[in-house]
């Protein structure tokens, strides 16, 4: 076995040839330990065709004298050993041949790259499978192998059966890396641990409790509560190394109180986590108050100060445009993508200058509310194509009616009213004062929000009757405040202990 990790590959349109037999030969020798390469017998067997190829050379020399036969053999061995190509065809040929063992070498993290990427370690992978006879493991994005299954290079192996690996739940993926940290937490963790809580209260309890309380989170978030285990999910997307790091900033956050794990440590059959908590830790992490580099969420409202044309439904429209047409083919045959140039086509219709639209795009881009075409999370261009992320519909579809969301966005929602926005403040202020703001105040500041948003899109109608129409973003958000303000509790049981 081997194993060529691209996330550490060099520039894959140069020469990476060199590269990837360095990297074959590195991994070999720490994944097969039991065969040493450099041994002087070992050489001589991965270099055997080699050898054969000169056994004149070596003849003649011998004839001459048998020590300048043997210093030019040990010559060859030594050129052929420094070179990196000849050392991994000599390793593939002489397990293939002589032993008749396959090599099998995986081609990590390919489905990370771009689209160019993708396509030029497909092409590299095919030379070196060529090269070595080996067999080759390599993962790709489906977007990418069903644009470009009927073009060079991947419809090289385009035939009548096609099998499609499908990967573990994304859930079960997390489950099983815990379980995995669980064992070392037992190995690593002193015997009996202790922390202190708010009331300075010391709690010891012994180390096997850890993975009790580690198990109740995670089925507390994952299994026993759709919507909350929907938005992590969401938000992570399919890379399972952010979701472990959400859901260990959910264990650490202070937002989090000792006094909830403690319940379960003293008797409570379950640990409870309310959906608010989380989406609070989500949004916050370890800061007092939202901001754009606080956690994991974004402000579906946020505007840019270069933005001259742009309001606080220049996202939502974007976002609404790319969800309902999910389902439609775009531009490049692929259901959901749909060229930069078509939303700013679309989206100008409510008053916005295509450079506000394009930069807005790339913004969301680089947030991971939108995906683009070439898997490339900096670059954009008008012929790119982009579409709604699991990411993009979790803030249209779910926070934009979950209140801790509203409330929690509005310290960084641009707002022209002073009236307005000193009202507000003065919740914020409420919660900046006494660290604690309950679901009956942050209704009322939402209310006042809402209650904005709506004279918003009346006075933009006016100028521009396609704006604030049934079917947009503008709406669409608004529409989904109201849902929220509706079913809202009027306030939430104990939660003055959760906080």
């Amino acid at each position: 076995w081997a194993f060529i990790d691209f996330n550490n590959a060099p520039n894959l349109h140069g020469d990476p040839e060199k590269w990837l037999c360095e990297t074959f030969v590195e991994s070999f020798t720490l994944e097969n330990s039991g065969f040493d390469i450099y041994e002087e017998d070992n050489l001589k067997k991965l270099f055997s065709k080699n050898i054969q190829k000169r056994k004149g050379v070596y003849q003649a020399l011998k004839d001459v004298s048998p020590e300048k036969s043997a210093l030019q053999k040990a010559e060859d061995l030594s050129k052929w050993q420094s070179s990196y190509e000849e050392l991994a065809f000599g390793i593939c040929d002489y397990f293939r041949g002589q032993k008749a063992e396959p090599v099998i070498v995986v081609m990590d993290n390919v489905d990370r790259l771009d689209l160019e990427g993708q396509l030029a370690a497909f092409q590299l992978s095919l030379w070196f499978m060529n090269k070595t006879r080996s067999f080759v493991i390599l993962q790709m994005r489906d977007e990418t192998y069903e644009r470009f299954k009927d073009k060079p290079p991947l419809d090289t192996f385009k035939t009548g059966v096609i099998f499609h690996l499908k990967p573990p739940r994304f859930l079960d993926v997390v489950k099983r890396r815990l379980e995995i940290i669980l064992d070392l937490l037992s190995e690593q963790s002193d015997e009996v641990l202790s922390y202190e809580i708010s009331s300075g209260i010391r709690i010891r309890y012994p180390k096997s409790h850890i993975g009790e309380f580690l198990k109740g989170v995670y089925v507390e978030i994952f299994d026993n509560r759709k919507n909350v285990g929907r938005i992590l999910q969401g938000i992570a997307g399919r890379n399972v190394r952010r979701a472990l790091e959400i859901f260990s900033n959910i264990l650490l956050s202070g937002h989090l109180r000792e006094e909830v794990i403690t319940s379960q440590g003293i008797g409570a059959k379950s640990l409870k986590v309310p959906e608010y908590i989380v989406l609070k830790i989500l949004m916050r992490t370890d800061y007092k108050f939202f901001n754009m580099k606080s956690g994991f969420v974004t402000n579906l409202f946020y505007v840019k100060e270069e933005w001259k044309s742009a309001n606080i439904f220049l996202l939502s429209e974007i976002l609404f445009f790319l969800n309902e047409n999910r389902k439609r083919q775009g531009e490049i045959g692929l259901e959901g993508y749909f060229s930069t140039q078509r939303i700013i086509e679309e989206i100008q219709l409510f008053g916005y200058s295509p450079d506000d639209i394009k930069s807005a795009c790339s913004w969301l881009l680089r947030r991971e509310l939108v995906e683009a075409d070439h898997m490339n999370k900096t670059r954009l261009e008008l012929s790119d194509c982009l579409r709604i992320s699991s990411s993009g519909w979790i803030h249209l579809r779910l926070l934009s009616e979950r209140l801790e969301y509203l409330f929690g966005i509005l310290p960084v929602t641009p707002i022209t009213d002073s009236d307005l926005s000193k009202k507000i403040g003065a919740f914020i202020n409420l919660e900046n004062q006494s660290g604690y703001i309950n679901s009956a105040k942050q209704r009322e500041a939402v209310e006042l929000f809402h209650k904005y948003l709506e004279t918003k899109v009346s006075i933009y109608r006016r100028s521009n009757p396609f704006f604030g129409q049934e079917n947009t973003g503008s709406t669409y958000v608004i529409r989904q405040i109201q849902n929220a303000l509706n079913f809202s509790p009027k306030s939430r049981r104990s939660e003055n202990l959760l906080l």
